[in-house]
């Protein structure tokens, strides 16, 4: 089962590697719309995508991307502890600015991706074109958030309706190991919760340092995109994070400097 939200009274349908597998139509008052997918998904690398067409016939194509990567299913299929059978499950698309985005919804061999309600956190690391850290996590929806290094102040941002912040580290961070403080406000402007959590800003090495069939990590580089530049399709994402899951523990952290092995195109 797909579910999500579209303009109201549009037709929506649901691609997968160029087939459609589903179509409803988002009928609720806010537009939300479930479609049921009668077949199971082909086992394998599975490319999602959103198309919503609209009453005055505009077609409207969502940025968005979600990967997945279906398990061998039956007997032989192996079963990890929890239930997972190693399915992987990942979100990609586009900020307001242009640059890729991803955000993991599921590893192999691990439960589905909840953003912890202890407190706030740090999700996804990544780097923009001019090397700035661009930092995502959770907190309070609609608080303020403050960002420390090493008990520095280095930003503040406002987190949104579901609780995503977003914030660009910029003044020139020195590549080395951070302790990340954050602090979310309470209406009265107090910090109402906080957390440390390790935050490190990698060096940037030359591309020239990787050998064939590899490929060195950049700025602004994100496992969408390599898999997208170097394999043809940023489908291939999920087959770059299989062949670096010794270095890679979480596939929205990559750092510059990385050496990361490239699997044959196909």
């Amino acid at each position: 089962m797909l579910a999500g939200r579209a303009a109201r009274d549009s037709q929506v349908k649901i691609i997968g590697n160029g087939t459609d597998i589903g179509a409803a139509r988002a009928g609720a008052a806010d537009g939300s719309w479930v479609v049921i997918v009668d077949k199971p998904l082909p086992e394998g690398s599975l490319e999602l995508k959103l198309e919503a067409t609209l009453a005055d016939g505009r077609v409207l194509r969502s940025k968005d991307v979600l990967l997945v990567d279906v398990p061998k299913r039956g007997g032989d299929a192996p079963v990890a502890a929890g239930g997972s059978t190693g399915a992987m499950a990942v979100l990609t698309g586009e900020d307001q600015n242009g640059a890729g985005t991803t955000r993991t919804l599921q590893l192999p061999d691990s439960p589905p991706v909840d953003k912890p309600s202890s407190g706030p956190g740090l999700d996804i690391v990544e780097y923009g074109a001019d090397g700035a850290p661009r930092l995502t996590g959770h907190a309070t929806p609609d608080a303020t958030v403050r960002l420390y290094l090493d008990g520095k102040p280095a930003g503040e941002t406002k987190a949104g309706p579901d609780g995503t912040w977003r914030l660009n580290l910029q003044g020139g961070v020195d590549p080395g190991r951070y302790s990340l403080r954050i602090d979310v406000l309470g209406a009265d402007g107090k910090v109402a919760s906080r957390s440390e959590v390790p935050f490190e800003r990698a060096p940037v090495a030359e591309a020239s340092a990787a050998g064939p069939g590899s490929f060195t990590v950049q700025p602004g580089n994100s496992l969408w995109r390599i898999a997208r530049g170097q394999l043809g399709s940023g489908l291939r994402y999920i087959d770059i994070y299989k062949a670096n899951q010794g270095q890679i523990q979480d596939p929205d952290l990559i750092y510059p400097g990385q050496v990361l092995g490239l699997p044959r195109k196909k």
